[in-house]
């Protein structure tokens, strides 16, 4: 029996390993909605290309704000990092510049900045990578933003990244100082701590035998009576000690002789402005926003002004990352596709009223329907891109979302066989619901704020 049942989990391990996929991604979509949709959000990022070699460079820029919607869980945005999210050290960051300004290290943010990014990366290790461009916030993480695949070639001449130090001397920081006395440095180190260890383990028996060392008296004054630790055991220790003292000594010295010129380090943080606000062409504000999940459709009402001198049409959507295209105000690609009605653009002062539709499983599979009854994973974020006949972008940021979108998990012999006749959403039973004109539930009118960003090109 034992061995059958040894058997059986041996088959299992094994089939388990040969069997499952392989991991893709960052795990983004693991972040809660909340999270994703009402801290930082990106647009218009684009990758200057998706295949490289060693040594080659890969140009990613976007645009990233600091919503007003931040939640009131997380502790206020104060200071942020730019990166980039990749499977370990296989690219280097070569350069960052954020809103024209060069941007070296973490700098100084407040709620409702935009700011504009170019980041150069260059490839480092061969292989196929997804990176995504990275928000961190102190306090709050790293919020990711879209991502792409890239493959790393490899080069024949391999990879060097050559820097010019304060002497005037040329290194190669891939191999510089790695001999010594990074790794020599770090073996004589580890064997100080490795005889350390063997002298506790070997000749005394304070492992196999644990269970009598543990009752032992400590004896730590080192006298005669009976105990773990000795006389003899004490002057082992100096000595160890006292090896352990001359190898930090000795690294001083050498570290003096060897680099006599050196520069402090340095930390210097500061505020980037957020980026020039275009001209107000548009202003909107949302009444209405509903989820079925029987059709997976999202439904949203909005009221948008022209503001402009020239008619404009809602754009993109922008939800957490992902954006929807409007092909019939001429946008392309995205993830996916938003339908808005009346398609017409909206003539200079008028108002309209706007139905935007998406439809497919895309928000489910990115778990961005807010699902609980808590107040922060209730609201969901929109970023609306308006674009006028004279290509000026206004990006529209809801800033609070209506309580009436929600969704609850329902098994598959829950759901209804009936479905909603064409022009009416009736109330969800068994799982599910919506509002209907019967059993509405009262929402909050969500207002809108514009968000300075130059356009880039999709």
């Amino acid at each position: 029996m034992r061995r059958r049942f040894a058997f059986v989990l041996l088959l299992g391990l094994v089939l388990t390993i040969f069997s499952s996929g392989a991991a893709w991604a960052h795990g983004e979509n693991a972040q809660e909605s909340w999270l994703r949709m009402n801290t930082v959000a990106f647009w218009n990022v684009n990758f200057s290309t998706d295949t490289i070699k060693q040594g080659e460079t890969v140009t990613i820029t976007g645009t990233a704000k600091v919503l007003e919607t931040w939640p009131k869980t997380l502790k206020g945005p104060d200071t942020a990092y730019l990166s980039v999210v990749a499977p370990g050290p296989v690219f280097l960051m070569k350069d960052r510049v954020i809103n024209d300004q060069a941007a070296p290290a973490s700098f100084y943010v407040q709620k409702g900045s935009v700011y504009n990014f170019k980041m150069t990366i260059q490839g480092r290790i061969p292989g196929r990578y997804h990176v995504h461009p990275s928000f961190a916030v102190k306090g709050a993480g790293s919020l990711i933003g879209p991502g792409q695949w890239i493959t790393v070639q490899k080069n024949s001449a391999g990879f060097a990244n050559p820097i010019t130090l304060y002497n005037g001397k040329t290194v190669n920081l891939e191999n510089f100082g790695l001999a010594w006395p990074v790794n020599g440095f770090s073996i004589l180190t580890f064997l100080v701590g490795l005889v350390w260890l063997l002298y506790w383990i070997v000749p005394k028996p304070t492992v196999s035998r644990l269970a009598v060392t543990s009752q032992l008296s400590v004896n730590d004054d080192g006298g005669d009576a009976v105990g773990l630790i000795t006389r003899k055991d004490h002057r082992a220790m100096n000595w160890i000690m006292l090896a352990a003292a001359l190898l930090l000594i000795g690294g001083w010295i050498y570290e003096a002789r060897a680099f006599p010129v050196k520069i402090p380090q340095q930390v210097d943080r500061f505020t980037i402005p957020s980026a020039p606000a275009p001209a107000t062409i548009a202003t909107a504000s949302m009444s209405k926003v509903t989820y079925d999940t029987a059709t997976q459709t999202l439904t949203a009402t909005v009221s948008a002004t022209n503001k402009g001198d020239t008619p404009m049409q809602m754009k993109d959507l922008h939800i957490a990352g992902l954006r929807f295209a409007n092909t019939a105000a001429g946008s392309q690609g995205g993830d996916g596709q938003i339908t808005v009605q009346p398609s017409t653009a909206i003539a200079p002062g008028q108002t309209q009223e706007l139905t935007m539709t998406i439809r497919g499983g895309l928000l489910e599979q990115q778990r961005l329907i807010p699902v609980g009854a808590g107040q922060s994973n209730t609201y969901m974020s929109f970023v609306a891109d308006f674009q006028n006949t004279g290509g000026v972008d206004n990006f529209l940021t809801g800033t609070r979302a209506p309580r009436t979108v929600r969704t609850v998990s329902a098994t598959p012999s829950s759901r209804p066989s009936t479905r909603s006749t064409p022009g009416s959403t009736r109330p969800i039973r068994n799982g599910r619901w919506t509002t209907s004109a019967s059993s509405a539930r009262s929402t909050r009118t969500g207002t809108w704020r514009r968000c300075s960003s130059r356009a880039a090109p999709t």
